[in-house]
């Protein structure tokens, strides 16, 4: 990934934060670490004292080590930055939190749902930053198609949830938190893998302390020609014989824009996202469907303005649309 800032002018020079600050922290401490012990010896071989030597072990604290949390939590928060640098999707996030299993019904850019607690997909509410992602023909959302160049984090939430979330709940809630960018920044990220894979995305970001706005563009496609082992005589035993994978290709496309703006003493949040696809629908080796596709197409508009009234309180209104 390659990541820079747009050319700033001093005026908005303040407006914009460093992105490489915790680095000078983390260099800070461990310099105070390692100066700690030498300055000791230094002081008992002036006295007359034998020099000792205590060493203290330092412990490094990486952000996936750390423990998930209470399994029985009835909520779990995932940050993908603590994946960073690997190919993990909605699907493969979300399978980390406790209770979570992920149908998935093929390999890359094909068909995944989630269950939460032995739920049917259908009982489970997925939505993107408050967008809900249901269609009106149920069957559960399809988690290949929320490209991974945008999450923030997950936020899930296990049990019944209807009398929050509406019906179609009973399972659970899980809610995609897109990411956000500090004005004045740009990304641009591209890999290559295997079957003819390849996934790119850009995003940009302007704005100060009292707007800002973030665009992204995102797109991956797989041609998922593998190769496979295939008996035609299955029941007489013959001899297997090596076969390619066709009709197995996936494309997947999205474009987010997201903003606030600080209206007097509340603020107004809206994120706008369109995305879409096609896939091809193989079959079974023993019945191939070489004339089978599906194609899908989504866009959706959420907006929120929050006042605060008194200590605590605040007043949320909100509006939500969506076209598939």
């Amino acid at each position: 990934m390659v990541r820079g800032r747009w050319p700033a002018s001093e005026g908005d020079a303040r407006a914009l934060r460093p992105v490489h600050r915790h680095r000078a922290g983390l260099a800070l401490v461990l310099l105070s670490a390692i100066a700690a012990p030498a300055s000791s010896r230094a002081l008992g071989a002036d006295e007359g004292e034998v020099p000792t030597s205590t060493e203290e072990p330092i412990v490094v604290h990486l952000p996936r080590a750390e423990a998930a949390g209470d399994s029985t939590a009835a909520a779990t928060v995932i940050d993908a930055s603590r994946y960073a640098g690997e190919a993990k999707g909605v699907a493969e996030l979300v399978s980390t939190a406790p209770g979570v299993a992920v149908n998935g019904f093929g390999g890359l850019g094909q068909l995944a749902t989630v269950s939460i607690r032995g739920s049917t997909s259908d009982q489970v509410q997925v939505y993107l930053d408050g967008l809900p992602l249901h269609g009106a023909a149920g069957g559960g959302v399809d988690l290949s198609r929320i490209p991974r160049a945008w999450i923030g984090s997950l936020e899930v939430v296990r049990g019944s949830e209807g009398a929050l979330y509406g019906p179609g709940a009973m399972g659970g809630v899980v809610n995609i938190v897109t990411r956000a960018s500090p004005g004045g920044t740009w990304a641009a990220e591209a890999s290559a893998g295997s079957f003819s894979t390849f996934d790119g995305s850009a995003e940009g970001a302007v704005g100060g302390e009292r707007w800002g706005l973030l665009g992204s563009v995102a797109a991956d496609t797989t041609r998922g020609d593998f190769t496979y082992l295939f008996d035609p005589t299955l029941a007489v035993g013959g001899a297997p014989e090596e076969r390619v994978r066709t009709h197995d290709a996936a494309f997947t496309a999205g474009a987010l824009a997201k903003g606030f703006a600080r209206l007097g003493p509340g603020r107004l949040d809206a994120v706008v996202q369109l995305s879409g696809g096609s896939r091809d629908l193989p079959g079974s080796p023993y019945h191939l469907t070489p004339r089978d596709g599906q194609d899908d197409r989504r866009a959706g508009l959420v907006a929120r303005y929050g006042l605060p009234l008194a200590p605590g309180l605040h007043l949320l209104v909100g509006a939500t649309a969506r076209d598939e």
